[in-house]
């Protein structure tokens, strides 16, 4: 989330740390007797950070086309007005689809504003015409390739702590994409290409 750890361990280590945790009640006890202010706080600073890194996402698209001030407004206004409007105990009435099941899984999904403001936007982007540089997806497909070659520059900080020697000896390991051999599969693609023209 911003802070350019590229180590697999980071979060092999926080796992590890956590599971402790879990295991050890003392240390549970210390979490709970946390002041709800302290606690407030931190969620302020997480979920703004979360917010923030949505719309870094937006840093290549044109927003002087009233394409995607539409598309950006109507996401959010809908993200925002569903949700609060479905908090009404009268309006949840409405959605009654005759399987109590599926009418649940629709309450939820559409009292979740995270939800409806990505489905809608995604729903409209992809659906109102533009243009690839307009969406911003040109200038957005050369960062990828320009962090792809960063990223097989340094593929080492994705390392395993332990048995690396051998996962790299596995021909078949490099298809499997939570193996830090994996380079993607465009790499993959040119491997086979490059090897079936040899």
């Amino acid at each position: 989330m911003g802070q350019k750890v590229g180590s697999r361990r980071v979060v092999q280590y926080a796992g590890f740390i956590m599971v402790l945790c879990g295991l050890m009640g003392k240390v549970g006890a210390v979490f709970i007797i946390v002041p709800e202010p302290i606690i407030g706080g931190i969620f302020v600073v997480v979920f703004s950070m979360i917010t923030s890194v949505g719309l870094s996402s937006l840093q290549h698209v044109r927003l002087n086309s009233p394409r995607n001030i539409f598309v950006l407004g109507f996401s959010l206004f809908g993200g925002l007005a569903l949700p609060s409007w479905l908090k009404i105990a009268e309006n949840k009435a409405t959605l009654k689809t005759g399987v109590p099941e599926v009418d649940q899984v629709l309450v939820v999904l559409l009292s979740t504003s995270m939800f409806v403001g990505g489905f809608l936007g995604f729903i409209l982007d992809n659906t109102i015409p533009g243009t690839a540089r307009e969406r911003g997806v040109v200038q957005w497909r050369a960062q990828l390739e320009q962090q792809s070659q960063i990223v097989e520059a340094a593929s080492e900080c994705y390392d395993l702590p332990w048995g690396m020697a051998a996962i790299r000896r596995w021909t078949w390991a490099k298809f499997i994409p939570f193996f830090p051999t994996f380079k993607g599969w465009d790499a993959i693609r040119r491997d086979m290409k490059a090897s079936r023209q040899s």
